[in-house]
Order: structure tokens, then C-alpha cells, then sequence
């Protein structure tokens, strides 16, 4: 499955999962120069979900210039009032060197208040750095700590990985029951890599009895999530689907 392979690339995974994060605070594309006006006006009074708007807003130039060194001025303050996702932003800055000297001990420790303070994705990335040992030394122990509390509040990323876990046994015993369990309730939120583990454990009859009719069902719906397949994918999607099918599917 490439999209969990590519996940040992730290830096592109936490960039995305923090994007989502900040996407997640209800700021759309929309966004114009008088909207932020009246942000940073609520800002100014006490707003702590301004802050964290006015500072996704100059992260990703939204209706106005990039701005680093404001957008961690303004997800700093939201972290120093306790705004459990602000911390995950604040360590994603010392992380990348935005408006801040990178630092990675501050980049952990953000991290870590944010999971602390309940933060799903702020948790899920902790427990990601944990399991491929990434900034800290490996600790499926931790790992599956962080990940299980990231999946308690229903994030998909974190209970695909816990099934991922599972599934090839790492930190716990392999079990294919328990992976397929996992991988359904994170393809029930449309994780399209979920979408597609269903499919393979189907096509392989891991945890499930091998049914080619099913995996067929599951991974024309992984292709229609925007599931991008690797090379050991394709020749389970060609076994399936048919080489001339997949071509159409895939350029």
C-alpha cells in the first residue's frame, strides 16, 4: 500500500496531517482581506479561535501574502491561552523554520502538549514518530498509546494505522481479525489507503475469507477515493480488475 509506504517520510506526513488540522478550523478559500480585518479585530479581544484562523491565513497566503513569522506570532498566542490544536501548529513552525528558527526539541514538545491536551492530530503524529522512530527512539508501546487515543476521537489516519499495525505485527501480536476491523472503520470515513487495505485483505483472504468479488467492490471504491497504487498494488488491481479497466482508471 504506497500511501502507508510513503509515510516513513516524517516530514511530508506531518505537513499534510497539520494542513488538515488547520483546514479543520472552518477558514475557507473565501477568505478575504475585510474578513481578516474582523479576525484579527477578535484576535486583538481575547478570540482564541481568531488566532488560530488569522494564523492559518497568513500560513497559506489566503487573500493575502504569505506571512511566517505572523502566522507563528498568532498560533503562539493561541497556544498560550491552551488551544489544544494551536500547539500542533506551533510545533509544525520550529518543525519547518516558518517565522521561527526550526528547533526540534521545540517541535517535540509542542507536539507533545498538543497530545496532551487532547489534540487528535497532534497525537496521531506523535505516536507516528514513536513508531518509525523519527525524532525519539521507537516505541511501539507509545506508539499504539498516542494512535489509540488519536482513534477514540474517531481519526481515520490513526485507526488505519493502528489496523496497519496489526496487520504486519508490529509492537503486537499479528492478527489479520483485528487489522480488518480497523481498516473498516477508517474506510467507513472514506480514508482512500483503507478503502484499498479492505479490498487487499479480501483479494488475499487476510481476516476475511478470500472473496474476489468483494475485493473487486472494494477497490474500484479505493480508485474512486483517489487511492494512488504502487507497483505491488497494480498487479493485485490488474489480477482483479483487468489490465485494459485499470489503464482507463489510471493514465
Amino acid at each position: 500500500m504506497k500511501n502507508r509506504k510513503t509515510k516513513i517520510s516524517a516530514l511530508i506526513i506531518i505537513a499534510i496531517m497539520i494542513v488538515n488540522s488547520l483546514t479543520a478550523c472552518g477558514v475557507s478559500s473565501a477568505t478575504t482581506s475585510p474578513d481578516l480585518k474582523d479576525l484579527e479585530q477578535k484576535a486583538a479581544q481575547g478570540d482564541i479561535d481568531a488566532m488560530y484562523d488569522v494564523g492559518y491565513i497568513y500560513l497559506i497566503g489566503d487573500g493575502v501574502e504569505i506571512d511566517y513569522d505572523k502566522a507563528f506570532e498568532y498560533f503562539t498566542k493561541a497556544a498560550d491561552k491552551g488551544m489544544a490544536q494551536a500547539y500542533g501548529a506551533v510545533g509544525y513552525c520550529y518543525q519547518n523554520g516558518l517565522g521561527v528558527e526550526a528547533d526540534l526539541d521545540k517541535m517535540l514538545e509542542y507536539y507533545q502538549k498538543g497530545a496532551d491536551a487532547g489534540d487528535k492530530i497532534a497525537q496521531h503524529d506523535l505516536a507516528y514518530f514513536y513508531e518509525v522512530g523519527a525524532y525519539v527512539e521507537q516505541d511501539f508501546d507509545q506508539a499504539l498509546k498516542y494512535y489509540r487515543m488519536s482513534a477514540d476521537q474517531d481519526y481515520p489516519n490513526s485507526i488505519f494505522n493502528i489496523g496497519f499495525m496489526y496487520y504486519t505485527g508490529r509492537g503486537v501480536e499479528q492478527d489479520y481479525d483485528t487489522a480488518i476491523e480497523y481498516y473498516r472503520k477508517a474506510a467507513d470515513q472514506g480514508l482512500p489507503v483503507a478503502i484499498f487495505a479492505v479490498g487487499d485483505c479480501y483479494y488475499l483472504g487476510n481476516g476475511v475469507e478470500k472473496d474476489i468479488k468483494q475485493a473487486e467492490k472494494w477497490y474500484k471504491e479505493a480508485l474512486k477515493a483517489g487511492y494512488e497504487p504502487d507497483a505491488e498494488d497494480k498487479s493485485h488491481l490488474i489480477d482483479v480488475l483487468g489490465e485494459e479497466y485499470l489503464s482507463e482508471i489510471i493514465p
